[in-house]
């Protein structure tokens, strides 16, 4: 026999009003609600205490909700502390690390690409100085080829041997 229970079912993102929770529940349906507003996310964890502070439990839930590897593989090894006896997850302080590693990462590809770039741009400019100097040479090799021709042809007419 199964036990007759009543199931409440709550739809988080067309809930009006979170503060009808009492629980880490309320910080999950207000964070997970502004889940895709970067901003309003950003000022709720700035106003919101127990934004900063949800159970373990609680923490992995959001991850998973808002569907972020990041957040709950984050969470799955994130700095605990205890509470109270309760295990608490620093939510906006591990988004805030994860965006700080995402930037980190996002500096060091950029730094690699950009000196792949130089070196090729590098390699551009020796070959574009390369072309320059050879044409350089060539003109004066030419421009020392027609003085050459010019002096034989002043020392034929001067009867002057060379």
């Amino acid at each position: 026999m199964v036990p007759d229970f009543p199931i409440h079912i709550v739809d988080m993102a067309r809930l009006q009003d979170e503060t009808v929770f009492q629980t880490d529940l309320r910080t999950m349906v207000a964070l997970f609600q502004k889940r895709n507003d970067k901003e309003a996310f950003k000022d709720y964890c700035d106003q919101c205490d127990e934004a900063y502070k949800l159970a373990g439990d609680g923490a992995m839930t959001l991850g998973e909700l808002v569907e972020s590897k990041e957040l709950t593989k984050y969470c799955d090894m994130a700095m605990v502390k205890k509470e109270s006896g309760k295990e608490t997850v620093e939510v906006c302080r591990a988004i805030t690390e994860l965006i700080e590693d995402g930037r980190a990462e996002g500096r060091a590809e950029g730094r690699a690409e950009g000196r792949q770039e130089g070196r090729e741009e590098g390699r551009e400019e020796g070959r574009e100085e390369e072309r320059k100097s050879t044409l350089r040479e060539k003109a004066r090799a030419d421009a020392a080829e027609e003085e050459s021709m010019r002096l034989k042809i002043l020392l034929d007419k001067a009867g002057i041997a060379y």
